[in-house]
């Protein structure tokens, strides 16, 4: 829309008083109750009104009409327990179940693999995914794959009308790395495990074996979104070959800022701290990168804006690997 109509006061008010905005269940009819107290009554803004007050009345009386039977008491007692004799068993050096974690059941694998340093992780990581019912296939493989095959049928006719199939493909790939941000897959169990720093192993070499199983899952999601998009809207194969290594380069990016902010944040803030941090640093970096590449695009050549938003991805992203493998010495000592 604001690629077709230009950045302005204008075209953003325009947008804002688009009506499906107030058909959007809650969240809309509380824009509809906005507008009405702001801007006046009108056909469309009386009716979010209402059914934002009716949504209100109701979920108050779901609320009201809860039953307070002991239950929650007893799950709060029985969860004290349960914590309780798992420490105990932890600090005897038992393997036990997270709390209220079911016990998962595993595939038999079969075929040995022998590796020393910290190639280890890797083989003992390919090995935990061969037990797992779907292999490297997981719930967010399934969303990557849902949402290209929406955005490839509902943006069909944009991109015909503008010609920047592209130049969407890449603003699609960005908008997905920001909403996985918070899912860092085995990487986030890794970096807690005390066994990751005691391997006598160069830091670097630990930071590649540990996420290179994270790596390969993002190729693969990353196939999963260009390849039905880029049939769908006839994108060049070099191209939708370059939009996969740009995905796989910014998962890796935000797997390598968690360390990071886990060192300049710490405990201090928390993990939600660690993840706005960590967020916040990541947008700013896609921010930079999509202003170079649309500079460059419109100056130069379109030819030239995913060849250099690759390049410059794997440049930062190499630049924070290295930086995040130099923390491993500090995270050591709180592992």
């Amino acid at each position: 829309y604001f690629w077709k109509n230009g950045v302005t006061l204008e075209t953003a008010s325009t947008f804002f008083d688009w009506p499906v905005l107030q058909m959007i269940p809650l969240a809309g009819w509380n824009i509809a109750a906005f507008r009405l107290v702001i801007l006046g009554p009108d056909a469309l803004n009386i009716l979010g009104t209402v059914l934002y007050l009716l949504s209100a009345a109701v979920l108050f009386w779901m609320a009201y009409r809860m039953q307070c039977s002991g239950e929650y008491y007893e799950d709060a007692a029985k969860f004290a327990d349960n914590y309780a004799e798992a420490i105990r068993r932890k600090k005897n050096g038992e393997m036990v179940l997270r709390i209220g974690e079911k016990k998962k059941r595993f595939r038999k694998t079969d075929g040995m693999y022998h590796a020393t340093g910290a190639k280890a992780i890797f083989y003992r990581q390919i090995l935990e995914y061969k037990k797992e019912r779907f292999f490297i296939f997981s719930k967010t493989t399934l969303l990557s794959l849902v949402i290209a095959v929406i955005f490839s049928i509902a943006l069909q006719d944009t991109v015909y009308e503008t010609g920047r199939a592209e130049i969407i493909l890449l603003g699609i790939l960005a908008y997905m790395t920001l909403i996985f941000t918070g899912y860092l897959g085995k990487w986030e169990e890794e970096i807690k495990s005390p066994y990751l720093y005691l391997i006598p192993d160069n830091p670097i070499k630990k930071l590649w074996y540990s996420t290179l199983m994270e790596h390969i899952k993002a190729a693969v999601d990353g196939a999963l979104i260009c390849i039905p998009i880029g049939i769908a809207w006839k994108i060049r194969p070099l191209e939708i070959v370059l939009g996969i290594l740009i995905y796989t380069v910014l998962q890796a990016n935000r797997m390598y800022s968690k360390v990071i902010a886990q060192c300049v944040v710490g405990d201090t803030l928390g993990k939600t701290g660690q993840e706005l941090i960590r967020a916040f640093f990541q947008m700013f970096i896609l921010g930079i990168g999509a202003a170079v590449a649309a500079i460059i695009g419109v100056l130069i050549s379109e030819d030239l804006v995913f060849p250099i938003v690759l390049i410059y991805s794997m440049i930062v992203t190499v630049v924070i690997g290295l930086i995040a493998a130099i923390r491993f010495d500090s995270m050591e000592q709180t592992a």
